[in-house]
């Protein structure tokens, strides 16, 4: 059974001799939100842009009035420097939803599909449409939990290829009823087969994105983990070597062994998590500690050795 969704209340259709053409509306569907994403952002980055300025030049006329001898662009690096490639990275942004305002999508029977003057799929290589249909619950600060559907469109290509189409314009949209009509209309249009299976999870877009999300997360904790398992490692080991030779000799205001433990732990603990989500186990994970611990022994008997 067909979508009954009508696309023309979310887009600007034609169709000219078997040809789609789609382009969001200002004022209903992904276009209305599109805009209002581009309001708010643009507000952010000419906040964070402003800021920027007046800080550095707040901290320049310190530096004037009280010379210590810095120099005068340090103010525009450090510290308002962080507020800058936030106002850039919105400005950015709004730029690019900006040029998709009124950029059609058209499809011609067989191929090719086109996004303005962008090829995304060639003539021909059109496999099939693909409508990734995902849900996830959303807990607001107030008012009552509820569950949010969103829907992502592909076109799969005969070489095994998912295109996806442009978000937030033809994917990434609110609801399901949007994306099925979309994917059933351009399905028709190119005269292949519509799927509602989920494309392979390495061609899937949410599942990429919380795989970067892992990985960027699984860095961070490794940082953290390896600095610290090194920094308690490297306490117990001078400890342990103490007992051996006393010519070692532990000075007064040396952190306890119980301290030197909390960072051993709480190292390897952030080291197994970081393991984890780049998607390795606990051999991985042992191997890492082994040889950061060979590694900094090593080290430590060099420096022992040399002084």
């Amino acid at each position: 059974m067909p979508p009954l969704f009508d696309l023309t209340t979310a887009y600007a259709v034609q169709r000219v001799a078997g040809t789609l053409q789609l382009a969001p509306m200002a004022g209903t569907g992904p276009g209305r939100t599109a805009r209002l994403a581009f309001v708010l952002g643009l507000v952010l980055g000419v906040v964070f842009l402003g800021g920027y300025v007046a800080a550095a030049l707040f901290f320049q006329n310190k530096i004037a009035r009280n010379p210590m001898g810095q120099p005068v662009w340090l103010p525009w690096v450090c510290p308002s420097g962080i507020l800058l490639p936030i106002g850039v990275l919105a400005v950015a942004g709004c730029v690019k939803l900006a040029r998709g305002f009124g950029r059609p999508l058209v499809a011609e029977p067989n191929g090719p599909v086109r996004y303005g003057s962008q090829l995304l799929v060639g003539e021909g290589a059109a496999a099939s449409v693909r409508v990734e249909r995902l849900s996830e619950w959303m807990n607001p600060e107030s008012g009552p939990n509820y569950e949010r559907y969103f829907a992502h469109v592909y076109v799969e290509t005969t070489d095994g290829r998912y295109v996806e189409l442009p978000p937030p314009f033809f994917s990434n949209l609110d609801g399901w009823e949007l994306a099925e009509a979309l994917g059933a209309a351009l399905a028709a249009a190119l005269k292949v087969e519509l799927s509602f299976d989920p494309p392979p999870a390495e061609h899937s877009t949410p599942q990429t994105r919380a795989r970067r999300w892992s990985y960027v997360f699984g860095a961070f904790a490794l940082v953290i983990g390896i600095s610290h398992w090194l920094a308690g490692f490297g306490l117990l080991a001078v400890r342990v070597a103490a007992l051996a030779d006393p010519a070692i000799r532990i000075p007064a205001d040396a952190p306890p062994p119980w301290f030197a433990a909390i960072f051993v732990c709480s190292g390897a603990g952030s080291c197994y998590l970081g393991i984890r989500c780049w998607g390795y186990g606990r051999r991985t994970w042992l191997r890492l500690l082994a040889m950061l611990a060979t590694l900094e022994s090593a080290l430590l008997l060099a420096i022992h050795w040399l002084g």
